[in-house]
């Protein structure tokens, strides 16, 4: 909640006097970006929609985002220093990238459900693969980031 909260006090939702449950609303539901994929001189028919979370769950005092980059962000670390936390990425963008990448050209997995698409890349920086799930919206080819992972040997 603190990453929301920082957010907050800096957007203009604050500056105009709208409630901090207003910001919440619109960063989940309007603040995304969208990435297609041209190969060649085609363009792929599937759409990746990336937000900054889907859901806020609130338990025992404590929030957690659901879907979404910030729940992906959970399985990494930034801090190199940080020894008990295995998955470093350099930034949010090598993140992004990784997801694009994984989400237009790896390798398809089974996922556990029909409304999901699993796909798995081998991380070039360690000798580990990450496992991407999206969530699939059938009704409009539009997928999104559910969780990723890093995959022990």
């Amino acid at each position: 909640m603190i990453v929301l909260e920082n957010m907050y006090n800096l957007s203009m939702e604050k500056q105009s006097n709208k409630s901090f449950e207003y910001y919440i609303d619109n960063v989940r539901t309007e603040s995304c970006c969208y990435i297609i994929y041209k190969k060649e001189d085609a363009y792929d028919d599937r759409v990746l929609r990336v937000d900054l979370f889907r859901k806020l769950d609130f338990e025992n005092e404590k929030v957690d985002f659901s879907g979404g980059l910030f729940h992906a962000l959970n399985h990494f670390t930034l801090d190199k220093a940080d020894k008990k936390h295995r998955n470093f990425i350099n930034d949010i963008e090598e993140l992004m990238y990784y997801s694009a990448y994984a989400f237009f050209e790896g390798e398809d997995v089974p996922a556990n459900t029909d409304k999901a698409i699993a796909k798995i890349i081998k991380n070039p920086k360690h000798k580990s693969s990450m496992k991407f799930v999206f969530f699939y919206e059938k009704d409009s080819n539009v997928s999104f980031i559910e969780t990723i992972m890093t995959l022990r040997k």
